[in-house]
């Protein structure tokens, strides 16, 4: 089991597993206290007691060749990570040429009954997970994570954070300044970070095109890697993240904070 949290991105090994419960805790919410009022014991709390941290949840998993499909492990590692977000539930897996998803509203055990789990049985052997608590957005079911874009290459991304400078990256992202005038179909931050990487990866790739010592499918990690660092130059606030490319695998990143 590994967990990469460096300040760059890095293209995941064969085999790991990991989950992050969100930008390290920062998003504290609601919990124990409210039912003890019917006590009359009001707000006090011990010292020592904490409310749960309440956050969306985010989960990357990769199996070496022949071990079947990654469904599973990702099911369990959004059960166990149930209590960061209870407002909607998502999974996709990718198998090296073909996508897979389910999410939906609702919590873990509802979005992934036995049909669905028979569904992605065999679907990929890479994959990410997401719970989710909604800290920015909508409640509808197509707020729910993981967000797609299919161009550059497809690439589905999860992401758990609050950006502080969505909304003027998604005027930049709507303007003359984007690549292609990107329209958002959503009001999350998430949609945001998916579409301000993408387009870096559309600019590294034409950089790339336009030297003739740079052939882009065999750099193309490499052109990722600067994608990332440059998107991580203009986001602001707190973030953690883990998308799949079609032709490059997992990626993961997040803020240096």
């Amino acid at each position: 089991m590994s967990l990469y949290q460096a300040h760059r991105p890095f293209p995941f090994p064969s085999t790991s597993m990991f989950g992050l419960g969100g930008a390290r805790g920062r998003h504290n919410g609601g919990g124990g206290a409210r039912g003890r009022r019917g006590l009359g014991l009001g707000r006090r709390r011990s010292p020592r007691h904490r409310e749960v941290s309440r956050a969306c949840g985010i989960v990357g998993v990769v199996l070496q060749p022949g071990s079947g499909g990654c469904s599973k492990d990702i099911y369990e590692a959004l059960l166990m990570l149930q209590h960061r977000g209870q407002d909607a539930s998502g999974m996709v897996t990718y198998d090296g040429t073909h996508f897979t998803e389910i999410k939906d509203k609702g919590l873990v055990s509802d979005v992934f009954g036995e049909k669905e789990m028979q569904k992605m049985a065999s679907a990929g052997r890479i994959g990410i997970g997401h719970v989710r608590y909604p800290t920015a957005g909508g409640v509808l079911a197509s707020d729910a994570q993981p967000f797609f874009v299919n161009s550059p290459l497809g690439i589905y991304l999860v992401h758990n954070g609050n950006l502080t400078n969505a909304d003027e990256l998604r005027e930049i992202l709507r303007g003359t300044d984007s690549f292609f005038n990107r329209h958002l179909r959503t009001s999350s931050d998430s949609e945001v970070l998916l579409n301000v990487l993408a387009d870096a990866i559309h600019r590294q790739h034409q950089k790339c095109v336009l030297n003739d010592c740079c052939d882009p499918e065999t750099n193309i990690q490499r052109l990722v890697i600067d994608a990332v660092r440059e998107c991580m130059s203009v986001l602001k606030g707190a973030y953690s993240v883990v998308a799949i490319i079609d032709g490059v695998g997992l990626l993961a990143f997040r803020d240096p904070y």
